[in-house]
């Protein structure tokens, strides 16, 4: 059987007292850092998530922007495409018609200097018949 006496009560004490002195000076500060640490790790983590959160927003934000400019960019390059092909037409119309005109104008001027080089032959054409016919010794040619 166990006897109780002073000593154990005494014991009892001492080790209450220990406990206790422990509590208050190791435990508890120990558990305090332990609860602060835990705190700030959630912190952290809920920063983490949050920053996240934004990162994907910033970047679907920045995507969509990205396709509105190319989109954009795709539409004023069509438009630019168009506006430069109808330019082309329109340079390539203007040229054909001056080289048109100019052709005609040639023309015209080919058809005056036919004209006057046919009536040139026209009038030598006596005088050449004359040397030809002398030359063969036909004698003047009548007319």
């Amino acid at each position: 059987m166990v006897a109780l006496n002073l000593t154990l009560i005494v014991q009892l004490g001492l080790f209450l007292t220990f406990l206790w002195v422990m509590n208050r000076l190791v435990l508890q500060p120990i558990l305090r850092v332990m609860d602060e640490r835990d705190e700030s790790i959630r912190d952290a983590q809920n920063s983490a998530a949050s920053d996240a959160r934004d990162a994907q927003n910033i970047e679907a934000r920045y995507a969509g922007e990205v396709a509105a400019a190319r989109r954009e960019s795709t539409v004023h390059l069509q438009q630019v495409r168009r506006d430069a092909l109808r330019e082309r037409i329109s340079v390539l119309a203007e040229r054909q018609a001056e080289a048109d005109r100019a052709v005609l104008v040639a023309r015209k001027e080919a058809r005056a200097r036919l004209v006057e080089e046919r009536a040139k032959c026209e009038a030598l054409a006596p005088e050449l018949a004359d040397a030809m016919a002398a030359r063969i010794g036909l004698g003047g040619v009548q007319r």
